[in-house]
């Protein structure tokens, strides 16, 4: 475990070190994936597809863990932000809540009237509250577990400052572990993956990293090697054993047995925050630039993703048949590169009404 440098923590934390290049890379490796995993998610579960199913197993195994980095990068901000600061939770909670609830359930109720109508008439008023809980689209829960996350987060903060402890993170993964298998069901909808303790030890474990930063990137950065061996290894085995659970030609390998996105999710914090401090260090302005605007509206590209994954498949069905690959990098390219001109928009055009009420865009 790395030690606490008490003159370090006493240090104040300036807003040039709340905005950290490395957690903007990470953000937008992580934003990167989300959109890898769902449009490689039908070529896992359709059948006919078995020439490149290794292949898209792959890159689906590889993106996986994009939630729980998320939520390790969370952890690690508002840690960085509010670290042996005053922190009122009212204050906290207002500004949290005004930056993700409104889009939250602007997106939430499209999806059920735009998308998944057949929910609002399969289950009526219902419906309502599993939107609510993220149900009136796939990607959704995350954002339900981020809010209760940021419920808890001062109480969270407060409890590693007094157990600076590797073995608080370890404690909560293993509440998680048990969390995530118990049967909660909400009507006809199972919400165990929608309780922050199921995911709660990576943000515990951004919270720990947060708190010893600069030292937390130092020690990963001469561990790097080691890492991406760990990374790649226990990925590729995760990959196979996601290639012969969805293959019809082969047994599933079960590896890691049930405990298969948890190692590979710690193992890919572990590693792309050394590799992200690796491109901090390099000083590649015009890359930096780029990865800084993702980071910027991640969190636009995460709610209309999906829309535009729906929009792409329609267009593909009126196409002649194309080959996997080149259905999958079309896609992909259009998917995240339509998202990221909706966010453009969209700050351009909120930069324009709030600097009309006289309120600085940055505020």
């Amino acid at each position: 475990m790395v030690e606490l440098d008490k003159q370090e923590l006493s240090r104040p934390v300036t807003s040039a070190e709340n905005k950290d290049h490395c957690l903007d890379h990470l953000r937008a490796a992580a934003c990167l994936m989300v959109v890898v995993i769902h449009t490689t998610s039908r070529y896992l579960v359709e059948p006919g597809r078995e020439a490149y199913r290794l292949l898209f197993a792959g890159l689906n195994t590889f993106a996986g863990s994009a939630v729980a980095l998320f939520i390790f990068i969370s952890g690690v901000a508002l840690t960085l932000r509010y670290h042996q600061k005053t922190l009122s939770f009212t204050t906290f909670l207002r500004r949290r809540m005004n930056k993700i609830l409104p889009s939250y359930l602007f997106w939430a109720f499209f999806y059920l009237w735009m998308i998944n109508r057949g929910m609002w008439i399969k289950d009526g008023l219902s419906s309502l509250g599993a939107a609510l809980l993220g149900f009136s689209m796939y990607h959704l829960y995350y954002i339900v577990i981020i809010l209760q996350l940021y419920l808890i987060f001062p109480l969270l903060l407060r409890l590693h400052e007094k157990l600076p402890y590797v073995w608080l993170p370890l404690l909560f993964v293993l509440l998680g572990v048990w969390t995530e298998k118990q049967a909660v069901m909400l009507g006809p909808w199972r919400i165990t993956d929608r309780f922050c303790l199921t995911y709660g030890g990576y943000f515990s474990l951004g919270i720990f990293a947060g708190m010893r930063w600069a030292r937390w990137r130092e020690l990963l950065g001469k561990l790097r090697p080691g890492l991406l061996a760990l990374w790649v290894g226990i990925g590729s085995a995760a990959a196979l054993q996601v290639f012969t659970q969805f293959s019809p030609r082969y047994e599933d390998l079960g590896v890691f047995g049930g405990y298969r996105y948890l190692i590979f999710a710690v193992a890919s914090i572990l590693y792309l925050s050394s590799a992200a401090d690796w491109f901090d260090l390099r000083g590649w302005v015009g890359l930096n630039h780029r990865l800084e605007r993702i980071s910027r509206q991640s969190l636009d590209i995460y709610f209309v993703h999906p829309l535009l994954l729906v929009l792409m498949d329609r267009i593909w069905g009126r196409l002649p048949t194309a080959h996997d690959p080149v259905r999958f990098i079309t896609t992909f390219v259009a998917v995240f590169g339509g998202a990221m001109l909706f966010a453009s928009m969209k700050e351009k055009i909120l930069k324009k009404v709030r600097t009309v009420k006289g309120v600085h865009c940055g505020i």
